[in-house]
């Protein structure tokens, strides 16, 4: 049984290997099943469901599978029972919830008090669950999370330092600055993290190794940064300059310093029109500025005391507002013209984004208004702005927020979002459409600042038919069903997670120890081959080592078995399609299956 793993960057590449899976597969009307698992750590486990079609062996993409993990009753579970099982869990009754429930999110706050809080927001039901509180150095300002929910960058300026949390074991690692951290922005491929500082410099970090790769001097100190789409350029605003920074992000160099209207106080890129925008602060001017070299390209005028400038997700719609006015202004990116303009609450501070609405906060109301982006009035010249207003607490829920990271963000799997609500000490959860807010749950006494939805439901991440995700291993008995329903095409099964026979071989494998690299971690160029190797320290047959090769992106993967030198070192030897940071995962057969034993990064460029 063989399948495929790709790539898409222009032309796909393809790797024909055997599949590594337990022995638990099924098949039924066409489709096939594998599932595995493996232990992460001492208490956390993955769990992977290849899915793919019994006549070509294409991997089965864009299903919505769902799992859940309960106790296995005496002789397992005959096919109607576990039809039963699933329609029950499926149902979401509260007096029969799995043990664990494979296809939740869990919800994290960034608190006031130097700390995150781990919730499992229990919104059907009423009420929630804390996970897990994580002390922080201090308090925290920005955060940004990585594409795959692994790792969450953070800054905090008290401690002078930047911290990365790996959200499998919640483990928390930090890098001391000698300035104090403030706004963050991570590349898209992941490759560096960039950091401004509360001096004239912005740092960057690689996020492989959690070190400090280089500083950039700037003139004065940057207010608000942007990346563009491909992560090439890094723009920021210079407000004691009257100006604009450009950074190329390949030569780590500052390559512009164009000049703008007074107090440059936000920007923002619109992906529809290629262009970056500034609000200026104190003239109210809003400047277009061409995106790889910063000429101007336009110039508009509104009203002094102008704040935070966002586009909707198509790039044409920029939202406006202007908290000493108290009104928002829509920007149409295709004319470069301000198309309307209307009164708000009072002090409008932020602008966030679902896929439908655009929601804006307010610092003195308690008002949260939205507007749908789908409404035929939004962009036609003097026409109102077509608002909706829901209450977003007891109190507004812009007051109090000291960091520029979102307090809405969108809930994973609904057409809803989440809304962080400091002085509440809330979070609410609003499902679009409605007039109020549909749930909420209280913080444990701590200020939400900031809201981060955490989504541990089953995704294919790579594009290849693996439905994965993470979660806690289960407690009480050795025995499980993993109960398996897949909606269209239906599919219904439960397999067995035996804890005996991993517990057992995962001891084994702690005992094995890590390779040993002969090779440097960078100095490797694109579409150049990269013959690496390696010192075989563990007494384990070569052929019994798998190696994963994936670049931090997500955009390209390989599988390959370790290679024997004339010399005794095992290699790995690959041309890498793509610049960024390449994860080498190596994984050892056991008996069932194969489990993880190591990793190791290379920085490509």
């Amino acid at each position: 049984m063989k399948w495929l793993l790709g790539c898409i960057i222009g032309s796909c590449l393809f790797l024909v290997i055997q599949p590594v899976w337990s022995k638990q597969a099924i098949q039924s009307e066409g489709i096939a099943i594998d599932f595995d698992w493996s232990k992460i750590g001492t208490n956390q486990a993955r769990f992977s469901f290849y899915i793919r079609d019994t006549v070509n062996a294409a991997p089965v993409l864009g299903a919505y599978p769902a799992a859940w993990v309960h106790p296995r009753t005496a002789g397992g579970k005959p096919a109607q029972e576990c039809q039963q099982q699933a329609e029950t869990f499926v149902g979401g009754s509260l007096f029969s919830r799995a043990e664990i429930d494979l296809n939740q999110y869990y919800v994290l706050t960034m608190n006031g008090d130097a700390s995150l809080s781990l919730v499992d927001p229990l919104f059907g039901f009423g009420g929630s669950k804390l996970l897990n509180r994580i002390v922080l150095p201090s308090p925290a300002y920005d955060w940004v999370l990585t594409k795959q929910g692994r790792y969450l960058w953070m800054s905090f300026p008290e401690a002078q330092s930047i911290g990365r949390l790996d959200t499998n074991d919640w483990t928390l690692e930090t890098i001391k600055l000698k300035e104090a951290p403030q706004e963050l922005s991570l590349q898209a491929d992941e490759h560096f993290l960039w950091v401004a500082l509360n001096t004239s410099v912005v740092a960057i970090i690689a996020d492989d190794r959690l070190k400090l790769k280089a500083t950039i001097a700037l003139p004065s100190k940057p207010r608000e940064m942007e990346l563009s789409p491909d992560s090439h350029f890094l723009y920021l605003t210079l407000p004691a300059q009257n100006s604009l920074a450009l950074i190329d992000t390949a030569q780590l160099k500052l390559q512009k310093i164009q000049k703008t209207g007074k107090n440059p106080s936000s920007l923002a890129y619109s992906k529809l029109a290629q262009l970056l925008y500034v609000a200026n602060q104190t003239d109210g001017s809003i400047e277009v500025f061409s995106a790889q070299d910063l000429k101007p390209v336009a110039k508009m005028q509104s009203e002094p005391g102008v704040g935070q400038l966002r586009f909707d997700p198509s790039g044409r719609w920029g939202f406006l507002v202007n908290p000493v006015t108290d009104r928002l202004s829509i920007i149409d990116a295709a004319n470069n013209q301000i198309v309307q303009t209307g009164l708000v609450e009072s002090e409008p501070v932020s602008i966030d984004f679902s896929n439908s609405l655009a929601y804006i906060q307010h610092r003195n109301s308690a008002t949260l208004l939205m507007i749908s982006l789908d409404d035929k009035e939004i962009g036609r010249p003097g026409a109102p702005i077509p608002v909706i207003d829901a209450p977003g607490g007891d109190y507004p829920p812009g007051l109090g927020a000291s960091t520029v990271a979102p307090g809405i963000v969108k809930a994973p799997g609904a057409s809803a979002v989440l809304i962080a609500n400091p002085k509440d000490q809330n979070v609410y959860f609003y499902k679009e459409g409605m007039a109020a807010p549909m749930g909420q749950f209280g913080n444990y006494g701590q200020e939400p600042r900031a809201v981060i939805a955490l989504d541990r439901s089953l995704r294919d991440a790579q594009g290849q038919g693996i439905y994965e995700t993470i979660a806690a291993l289960p407690t009480g008995q050795q025995q499980y069903d993993v109960v398996f329903f897949m909606d269209s095409p239906r599919q219904i099964h439960c397999f067995t997670m035996d804890l005996t026979d991993k517990s057992s071989s995962q001891a084994d494998i702690n005992n094995i120890p890590q390779f040993q690299a002969l090779s440097a971690d960078s100095g490797y160029k694109v579409q150049q081959l990269m013959d690496l190797h390696f010192k075989n320290s563990a007494k384990i047959n070569f052929s019994d080592i798998n190696v994963i090769i994936s670049v931090s992106s997500g955009l390209w993967q390989q599988r390959q078995r370790l290679k024997l030198t004339s010399k005794g070192e095992l290699k790995v030897v690959f041309t890498p399609p793509i610049k960024g940071l390449y994860q080498l995962q190596y994984q050892v057969k056991n008996g069932k299956g194969f489990s993880e034993l190591g990793e190791k990064w290379y920085e490509v460029q």
